[in-house]
């Protein structure tokens, strides 16, 4: 976990990879928001300073800006679209997953990579990658409240987080670094059905 002089202390961040992700995913944006507020209205007040930069662009921007404002979030900032990542991902200490329905989401995988811990919710592959606990915290899909709660847990903790990021990164690479992914592959071929006799020459019969 980074800290700077002359600024909030510690940044969180959701990253939508692809452009127009605002639109098509408009409730992980909003799910940041929703926990913020959920800690405000329950008195919280966090040990240190922090702000959360949610990147993406679509239609649902004004939208959420609008949500952002009345709610008096004054640390959540729309970066719009972002083309390196990698950067991004390095001016952070958290990295928040807070979708739906996902895949695989390289996006967290990504974050670990950076050696972010990360805050997830339970769906697609997301809670096998992300131990609880160790690397991160996983919470429910659509629930405010607990995501609340998880993100609670980290800023009331902040020195936890550079060793979980440690821990994450080392557990993306060992499941899916090239050395694993090249291990994996070679047990797969060799389970592959083998001829176990050489093809003969072809004989080409007598001309009549």
């Amino acid at each position: 976990m980074r800290s700077s002089e002359g600024r909030r202390g510690h940044l969180a961040g959701h990253s939508a990879r692809a452009h127009g992700a605002l639109k098509s995913k408009p409730r992980i944006g909003r799910a940041p928001g929703q926990a913020l507020a959920h800690l405000r209205a329950t008195g919280f007040k966090s040990p240190t300073p922090f702000e959360v930069r949610i990147a993406g662009e679509g239609a649902q921007r004004e939208r959420l800006q609008a949500m952002i404002d009345p709610a008096g979030l004054d640390n959540v900032f729309l970066t719009g679209f972002c083309d390196t990542p990698r950067e991004f991902l390095a001016g952070l200490h958290l990295y928040l997953q807070p979708s739906r329905r996902e895949g695989l989401c390289i996006a967290v995988h990504e974050a670990m990579q950076a050696g972010l811990p990360t805050l997830v919710t339970a769906v697609g592959e997301m809670p096998y990658s992300v131990v609880d606990g160790l690397m991160g915290r996983v919470a429910p899909p659509c629930d405010s409240e607990e995501l609340a709660k998880a993100l609670k847990w980290f800023l009331r903790a902040p020195y936890k987080l550079a060793r979980m990021g440690e821990v994450a990164r080392s557990r993306v690479l060992d499941r899916f670094g090239q050395a694993h992914f090249a291990a994996t592959g070679a047990e797969i071929f060799a389970q592959l059905p083998v001829r176990r006799h050489p093809m003969l020459p072809a004989i080409a019969s007598p001309a009549a």
